[in-house]
């Protein structure tokens, strides 16, 4: 197999994996982070804690600009919220495998579910605070 064989495969896959194309879905994915309980990050990583976090970062970047910090300080800000969130959801998890099932509350695998897509967040998230940093340090 050339390489240039295995590169147009992968192009034609791609444009093959572009993501909802109906109205239905892409309003469905455009509620996902409704649905996993972070769209919210946004209320809970307030301005004046990302400014107070950039200008501690500051202290010891003190040849960067603050708002090349910022955004590094917002990313950090967000992966502690939702790894505060994942961690809900695992003892939720833990708590479902002691106790009797709840009538009304969510399944074990629905559970076991969302801490799974928690986890893909948490992974776009570690990838956004690296990438800031990498702006950042140069």
């Amino acid at each position: 197999m050339t390489a240039s064989g295995k590169a147009e495969r992968n192009k034609r896959n791609a444009r093959k994996s572009t993501g909802p194309r109906t109205q239905g879905g892409k309003l469905r994915a455009s509620r996902n982070a409704l649905r996993h309980g972070l769209a919210t990050v946004a209320d809970h990583v307030q301005s004046k804690d990302v400014d107070r976090l950039a200008a501690a970062l500051a202290v010891f970047c003190t040849n960067l600009p603050a708002e090349l910090v910022r955004p590094a300080a917002a990313a950090e800000l967000q992966l502690r919220h939702v790894r505060k969130v994942r961690a809900r959801v695992g003892r939720d998890l833990l708590d479902a495998l002691r106790a009797e099932p709840v009538k009304d509350g969510p399944s074990f695998l629905e559970l076991l579910v969302r801490y799974e897509r928690l986890g893909r967040y948490e992974h776009n998230v570690i990838g956004r605070r690296k990438r800031s940093l990498r702006t950042t340090i140069g």
